[in-house]
């Protein structure tokens, strides 16, 4: 797989995450005085560099 077909793909998996908990109850905290960083904002971004490790293990 090339690397935009890699991207495209993972992104479309992100975004099935986000949609699947969307409505659930999930908490939120302050990254700073004006941004928020919510429980799945970080399962995203744990997915995200979970699988780009897997398959770029040198990147």
């Amino acid at each position: 797989m090339d690397e935009l077909n890699f991207t495209i793909d993972v992104a479309k998996k992100a975004g099935k995450i986000i949609k699947k908990n969307f409505k659930s109850d999930f908490s939120v905290r302050h990254k700073g005085l004006t941004d928020l960083v919510t429980s799945i904002d970080l399962t995203v971004d744990e997915f995200i560099r979970d699988t780009i490790k897997k398959y770029f293990p040198l990147y």
